[in-house]
Parts: structure tokens; sequence; C-alpha cells
């Protein structure tokens, strides 16, 4: 923080003299200008150095001009389109991306949006209910209809044969394995368990 009369840090042989002016910024042809602006200037150089504190509380005003002349939504817009749907910043980000602190940033003007965010922000703000597509996380409310399969299996030697039905997916089931030669009329039917590994 400097002060009258500090040692000019960038000549290191005048003093600093405060003056609060107007300053006027300029963007694409565009032009914003900033009541109560203060710098201190150099009795000597005649260099102006912008006083911190006026530094800080003028960057969200030069970063929503920008937004403005870029056709993009100014922080108070998007704190007002993320308050209407009743979330914190931190669960915005969550959700919409862009990083946990991402509105935090775009609210305090530290970050500007990028176009796709912007648009993603106004499709929101006009349509709410797209929201429920990016909240449907709980996997409880997908009903998951059982498979069941059945699977026939034949000997080596090409006579006997087997028919699988394993149920549900990955539960067990019951094999009716058929080893009768159907050329004599010979054989025996018998019953295994049937593990499947899937």
């Amino acid at each position: 923080m400097y002060k009258n009369n500090d040692q000019c840090p960038i000549c290191g042989e005048g003093l600093l003299k405060k003056k609060i002016i107007q300053e006027t910024f300029s963007y694409k042809g565009n032009y914003r200008t900033i009541e109560n602006y203060i710098v201190y200037e150099c009795s000597d150089c005649g260099e102006s150095i912008v006083d911190p504190k006026t530094l800080k509380e003028t960057e969200k005003i030069i970063r929503d001009f920008h937004r403005e002349v870029d056709g993009l939504l100014t922080s108070e817009e998007i704190k007002k389109i993320r308050n209407q749907l009743g979330y914190t910043q931190n669960d915005f980000s969550r959700i919409l991306g862009g990083g946990i602190k991402s509105f935090t940033r775009y609210e305090n003007g530290t970050v500007t949006q990028s176009k796709s965010m912007d648009n993603l922000l106004r499709i929101i703000q006009k349509y709410p209910d797209t929201l429920d597509v990016l909240t449907k996380t709980d996997q409880k409310s997908i009903k998951i209809e059982p498979i069941r399969r059945k699977t026939v299996l034949e000997t080596g030697s090409g006579v006997g044969k087997a028919e699988i039905d394993t149920g549900e997916a990955g539960s067990g089931g019951i094999i009716n394995f058929d080893n009768s030669d159907k050329r004599n009329n010979s054989g025996t039917s018998q019953k295994y368990k049937y593990v499947d590994a899937a």
C-alpha cells in the first residue's frame, strides 16, 4: 500500500503524491470510465502507480465491461441465474464443471467464463429442467431387467448335448445333459450344477 511522500519505486528519486482521477478504459472500440480512480504520481519521473485497493475493486468492473462487449453474461447475471436455481457456488461448479471454485471466480470477476459455459448458462436459465439431466446420478433410479440366457453345449464326440438355462445374468443354473446316442437310442440323462463365470 502506497501513501503520500513515499519514494517512487520506479525511478527511486521522486516522491509519490496521491491523486483521485477519472480513468477511461478502451476495449475493441468501446470505452468505460471509472470514477474515483486512485493513483500515486511521482514528482520526478511523472509515472503513475495505481493504488492496490483501487486495482482490486475495479478488476470486476473492467472484466464485466469486456464481457458486455464480447456478448457474455456479466458476473451479476451469472450470480442471478445461480441464485434463481437455488445452488451454492461450489454445487454449481460441481454440476456444470470448470473447477470447484469456477463460479466463485466468475462472480467475483477474477476469471471470465468460456463461450461454451456462457451458452450452457443461458440454456439453463431459459430451460431449468435441463439441469435434471446433469444432476441424475442416482443409479437406483435405473431399473435393470434380468437377462436370461440359454446355451447349448455338445460333447466332444458330437453325440450328447447339454442345454443350459443360467437364469439371471451372473447367477448359477442347471445343466440338463442328454448323452443319449440318437443312432441306437442308448444313453442316460444327467443334471449338473452350472456356475456362470460372467
